[in-house]
């Protein structure tokens, strides 16, 4: 089972209120990670765009249709010394 509020407090922290896309001015390209605004719960979350406005996440699978009303990029991962 996935720890819903573990998911919550990491994309609550790399959230920038000025990055956000309007779904209905650009998606994201097909098979691709991005954070999104849930507008049914009210909350972001991390979901894969799927084309044709079908989403699903790791916390909910799939995502009722315009319940995804804004998304943005991931943050880029850190540089890692090996």
């Amino acid at each position: 089972m996935v720890n819903k509020m573990k998911y919550k407090n990491i994309e609550k922290r790399h959230t920038d209120s000025s990055n956000w896309i309007n779904v209905k001015d650009r998606l994201p390209e097909d098979d691709n990670f991005v954070l999104v605004y849930n507008s049914e719960d009210k909350e972001i979350i991390i979901a894969n765009y799927r084309g044709n406005n079908a989403w699903d996440s790791y916390v909910y699978g799939w995502l009722p249709d315009n319940a995804v009303t804004h998304w943005q990029p991931l943050p880029k991962s850190p540089e890692v010394e090996e």
